[in-house]
């Protein structure tokens, strides 16, 4: 079970990190001005900071010592590497190489 919990927020992670793919590369006006806010537009319901963030991929959570257990928290350290790693390498190399990784992962988390 603990191998799926992993999965799951590593998925969570990989789904924050890359929807900044929706937002245009810098220069170019986002849907907010923080490129690290991700889905501002559908969060603005139920936050009251602006931007209004559903997820920001550029949280300083630590590995080990920020698990929480919880999918979305747990992915939100996965999804600060995959942006740091977007950042070096520029959004369209990065996408490819992470989107092209989820096909090496088992299709049995638990075995």
């Amino acid at each position: 079970m603990r191998n799926a919990l992993l999965v799951l927020a590593l998925a969570a992670g990989i789904v924050a990190a890359t929807a900044g793919a929706a937002n245009p590369p810098s220069g170019i006006v986002a849907p907010t001005p923080d490129p690290a806010c991700v889905a501002d537009w559908d969060s603005v319901s139920y936050t009251s900071r602006v931007p209004h963030c559903l997820r920001r991929v550029d949280t300083n959570l630590h590995y080990p010592e920020d698990l929480s257990g919880e999918v979305h928290h747990d992915g939100q350290l996965w999804s600060r590497s995959l942006w740091d790693i977007r950042t070096a390498l520029g959004n369209v190399t990065a996408d490819t190489i992470i989107l092209q990784a989820q096909f090496d992962f088992p299709g049995n988390v638990d075995g």
